[in-house]
């Protein structure tokens, strides 16, 4: 159902390109397939990087319909990309002389959401996926006297973006995170309710479950978190030894590259979480399986698991993409406080802690193996809430609030 003649979409992280086929990664180029449904042409504002076929055979293919107005690679520092705002803004005004579009999505944050809405004003939906400045509060590595800066610098971008969205559409719904444990407003001028939530399944990949009648024998823990510096390996072996000595028998497998790191950082860093593992003799009940990408090894990984754990983080959170998946496949979750959105509900399709404290995993996990019927209850609606919001669903709800916002 072709509705616009031409859509753009801005994004902040580069596309790929092979013998004139583009390409994205997996998590990105699903809902933007999606998002070419609802369009005769969808231009792509992004750097655009040339890749061989063996790179290209490990990404997912855009729709034919899909192009790209290739614009400069994002500047190597912070200061720096304020010397490409000129050349973004003169790339974008030239396209725009040549041709006439419906509207232009704008997925934020993005640095230069704010110097390139006056090209569009009228035309621009916002995606608010992210916030920086809670981000920015989370880093570890970076001085104090820099944090302030990018700290005052992020929050009035977000606020400038807050009041000039004509029309927006926030990652999960009111979009209010967890800092400390008090709730806090992230975009405090947004009004808008709409949900849109970049999954990366369609409704035919949702599976419901058998009902479990026993608890198993060996009981199988999976968590989906990149290993750095903001990693709490503490919990993952508090936890694990507690479940132990209660006589659960635990396997805790966990899917995470470590990036952002140099080669012998990621080498030190990998060594000191096993090194924690191993001198707490947990080898044999928690294993890190580095990163696996999406497919049948990773859906496998997912099936035979019978919990995950989405461990507490120090500004809150939501399941995010992995935890939706996870729900896909019926996979019930316990999880950290959450942010204040419509869904997913506690003990409805989740089980959420209040503080992320290790005695709430431990309560809600003796909780959910006690009672089966919670355990199925859990299992069944999370499938059921996965369904609801597939990339088929919330697309389509993104394209009806832009389509009935500008008419």
């Amino acid at each position: 159902m072709k509705i616009f003649n031409k859509l753009c979409y801005f994004y902040h992280k580069e596309i790929y390109i092979h013998n004139d086929q583009l390409y994205a990664q997996p998590y990105f180029a699903k809902p933007i397939n999606e998002f070419s449904k609802y369009t005769k042409n969808l231009i792509m504002l992004t750097p655009v990087r040339n890749i061989n076929a063996n790179l290209a055979s490990s990404l997912t293919p855009l729709s034919t319909n899909i192009t790209s107005l290739p614009m400069p690679e994002h500047g190597n520092s912070f200061l720096g990309r304020f010397k490409k705002i000129k050349e973004y803004r003169k790339i974008i005004r030239n396209f725009l002389n040549k041709n006439d579009i419906d509207q232009i999505l704008i997925e934020c944050p993005s640095f230069y959401a704010i110097y390139i809405h006056s090209l569009f004003r009228k035309k621009s939906v916002f995606f608010f996926i992210g916030d920086q400045v809670k981000a920015l509060l989370a880093a570890k590595n970076i001085s104090p006297i820099k944090k302030f800066i990018l700290y005052v610098y992020w929050y009035i971008d977000k606020l400038i973006l807050s009041l000039k969205a004509n029309r927006e559409i926030s990652f999960g719904g009111n979009y209010r995170g967890v800092l400390r444990g008090v709730f806090v407003n992230q975009y405090p001028l947004l009004n808008d309710k709409t949900m849109y939530i970049e999954n990366t399944y369609h409704k035919n990949n949702v599976i419901f479950r058998e009902k479990l009648t026993k608890i198993p024998k060996i009981i199988y823990v999976l968590t989906c978190q990149r290993l750095d510096n903001s990693t709490n390996i503490s919990q993952f072996i508090n936890l694990t030894k507690k479940l132990l000595n209660q006589n659960f028998n635990i396997k805790w497998n966990i899917i995470g590259s470590i990036a952002d790191y140099s080669v012998n950082e990621v080498d030190t860093q990998k060594n000191n979480f096993q090194m924690h593992i191993e001198d707490n003799n947990l080898t044999e009940n928690i294993k890190l399986l580095g990163n696996i990408e999406h497919g049948d090894k990773f859906n496998s990984i997912i099936d035979n698991s019978h919990i995950y754990i989405a461990p507490n983080k120090s500004t809150g959170g939501n399941i995010g993409r992995v935890g939706y998946e996870m729900m896909s496949r019926g996979l019930p979750i316990i999880s950290c406080p959450l942010t204040e959105r419509l869904f997913p509900k506690n003990q409805h399709d989740i089980l959420i802690t209040n503080n992320g404290y290790d005695l709430e995993y431990n309560q809600y996990f003796l909780k959910i193996f006690k009672d089966l019927e919670l355990y199925n209850k859990i299992s069944f609606n999370a499938s059921m809430t996965a369904q609801n919001h597939s990339v088929e669903n919330t697309v389509r709800r993104a394209i009806e609030h832009i389509y009935y916002s500008v008419r």
